[in-house]
């Protein structure tokens, strides 16, 4: 395995009861590497994710994080290695814990907070709050913030280890466009750093930047397409996976979808508008 290498899936499958949500994953991804995971609602790509930060074992295939397989003996080495943002995986886990608790699970990777804090770690931890505008609610419990700052306490929770694997679940999700301003700045930076690798879900093509370079596609669980991203979001493809004629555009390091036929809510909205 090469050092550089600091993912390796092999026929890695997913199946919790009787129906595949993975399958027949196999991917590398390397230090310095910056990509983008694309799909369609329900084609894995959050489930993904989980498994790629230890939060979710895989029940078929093969999976090394750093040239390690995870297992109940090392996950709690492995995580605090990995920066995980995805409110659609810690929504079903944080409610009454509040936000400074929160990000200071960050330093082990674990679900709630270990007695082994320090001050410099609460230090820490507040003023990444601060720098993400969370000073007046840093004590304030997961379920009674919106979901923006939701979603700052988990950018804050990923980035305090100043992690080697940053798994990034649609990140602008309910930001507010200041924030949101702030986040692609940081994330920019964080594209020079040779020996960290990001990997970035969304579903609107605007907001893939131009570092992101590389492209895993997922359709029903399985990899439909692995290269390039600009050889991914093509007319041909997407219009084969959306099942439906598009046209892509690529413009000033920007991606836009248009599509050639009127869409079916816009068909009901026109025909039931003069009942």
């Amino acid at each position: 395995m090469a050092m550089s290498e600091l993912i390796n899936a092999v026929n890695l499958g997913f199946r919790p009861g009787n129906r595949y949500i993975l399958h027949d994953i196999n991917w590398q991804v390397h230090a310095g590497e910056h990509w983008v995971l694309f799909g369609l609602n329900g084609s894995g790509k959050t489930t993904l994710l989980s498994i790629l930060s230890a939060y979710q074992a895989n029940t078929h295939g093969e999976l090394q994080l750093f040239a390690t397989s995870p297992d109940q003996d090392n996950v709690l080495s492995l995580r605090p290695q990995i920066g995980f943002v995805s409110s659609s995986f810690f929504d079903h886990y944080y409610t009454r814990e509040i936000a400074l608790n929160i990000v200071l699970s960050g330093k082990y990777g674990v679900l709630g907070v270990q007695e082994e804090i320090s001050d410099s770690d609460i230090i820490k931890a507040k003023s990444l709050l601060r720098a993400l505008g969370l000073e007046q609610k840093m004590h304030y419990p997961y379920h009674l913030l919106s979901k923006g700052q939701r979603q700052c306490v988990l950018i804050a929770r990923a980035l305090f280890n100043q992690p080697r694997l940053l798994l990034l679940d649609e990140p602008f999700s309910g930001l507010d466009i200041l924030t949101a301003c702030y986040l692609r700045e940081t994330i920019e930076y964080l594209c020079q750093e040779q020996s960290l690798a990001l990997i970035y879900v969304t579903h609107s093509l605007d907001e893939i930047m131009p570092q992101f370079d590389r492209c895993l596609l997922l359709h029903q669980g399985k990899i439909a397409a692995c290269d390039k991203t600009e050889k991914i979001f093509t007319d041909a493809l997407l219009s084969k996976i959306l099942q439906k004629p598009i046209h892509i555009s690529h413009t000033d390091g920007k991606y836009s979808l248009h599509t050639s036929q009127p869409s079916a809510l816009l068909n009901w909205y026109e025909k039931f508008s003069d009942c």
